[in-house]
């Protein structure tokens, strides 16, 4: 599987957090619906990367800690 629109799906994810996660709720990307489905893609990384760098540069969310392996942002 690969994902055609990367643009596209980041723009879905951006969306889910700011309407499903209040200021200062602490998340992790795996949570989002809108990535579940695309997990098993061989661009996988190239979308999580461009969600990561879209989330700071639009002051969605930042990196707060780190958990089982896994990065944990908060809403800002």
């Amino acid at each position: 599987m690969i994902i055609h629109d990367i643009d596209k799906q980041v723009k879905l994810c951006l969306n889910e957090i700011e309407n499903r996660y209040t200021k200062g709720i602490e998340f992790s990307i795996y949570d989002l619906f809108s990535l579940s489905s695309c997990i098993d893609a061989s661009n996988f990384n190239i979308l999580k990367n461009r969600l990561v760098n879209q989330m700071m540069v639009k002051k969605i969310a930042h990196l707060h800690s780190g958990r089982n392996g896994k990065n944990i942002y908060i809403k800002l």
